[in-house]
């Protein structure tokens, strides 16, 4: 049975070049913390954050052949945690027929962030990988303005600015700029 989950932070992880995902069970108290690539976490962090970017990222590419192609593309399913990675499929239809897109955990996140559709979970991948939470105010949705700290955007800008990604660090700095003049 698929769980439907919900992402509610994106955060850098103490493992250099790492972003942690924290997913919890809509109306549940269970979660997944997935770790992703630097360049996965920010593409993820941006569309949490709903920032569009003046050029199109891959992700963004996808999702335009995707729809140029009329996949209609229903949800993402990471369905198998093997030996600490998960996996996971993309859910689309076809002409009618129901097309499992084999994706990175990380990938088919992100494609569910730009496109706003639902992330499932196999029951079994959160029984061998998932917690259980409690009910504080620590594990509210980030999906608003508030969710970043002026000090987790510095470490974003300092890694756009490392990666030579001025696109996304003038973003970065626009928001830190905004948070400092509230």
């Amino acid at each position: 049975m698929a769980i439907l989950m919900e992402l509610v932070s994106v955060i850098p992880s103490n493992i250099d070049k790492f972003y942690d995902l924290l997913l919890i069970e809509k109306n549940g108290k269970r979660a997944l913390s997935i770790p992703v690539g630097e360049y996965e976490g920010q593409n993820i962090a941006l569309c949490v954050d709903k920032i569009k970017l003046s050029r199109p990222l891959t992700f963004d590419l996808l999702c335009n052949i995707l729809s140029i192609a009329k996949i209609e593309t229903k949800s993402i399913l990471i369905n198998k945690f093997i030996d600490g990675t998960f996996f996971a499929n993309i859910c689309c239809m076809s002409e009618d027929k129901k097309v499992f897109l084999d994706a990175r955990c990380s990938d088919a996140i992100c494609i569910a962030m730009k496109l706003e559709i639902p992330i499932l979970v196999e029951e079994k991948v959160l029984d061998d990988a998932g917690f259980e939470i409690d009910n504080s105010p620590n594990f509210q949705s980030e999906n608003n303005d508030d969710c970043w700290t002026i000090e987790e955007l510095e470490v974003l800008l300092k890694e756009a600015i490392d990666n030579g990604e001025e696109d996304i660090a003038s973003i970065i700095r626009e928001k830190i700029q905004e948070l400092k003049d509230l």
